[in-house]
């Protein structure tokens, strides 16, 4: 990414958050989270315009039962487990 466009999207990010700060009545603390969480986003895709963070594309929020991680914890817990069939005394 060209460094003119870094520039300009810096520009445009800041300019919105000082129009969101001073026009948008809210509470303090509410405009300082989101203050904290611009800046936030705006380091993050800063680190990965420049390289140093690999892509976001790849990071996950939460893991869902369905993923791939879980398939070896129930493989894991399966093999742990005694099978219901083979024990005697049970009746099918």
């Amino acid at each position: 990414m060209p460094l003119i466009n870094v520039v300009i999207t810096l520009i445009v990010i800041g300019v919105l958050l000082w129009l969101v700060n001073t026009y948008i009545p809210m509470d303090g603390k509410i405009k300082n989270i989101l203050n904290i969480v611009v800046v936030i986003a705006v380091i993050l895709w800063l680190l990965q315009a420049f390289g140093l963070l690999g892509s976001l594309t790849n990071i996950k929020v939460g893991l869902s039962p369905s993923d791939s991680h879980f398939d070896g914890v129930r493989k894991e817990w399966a093999m742990m487990l005694p099978d219901v069939h083979s024990v005697s005394g049970i009746v099918s």
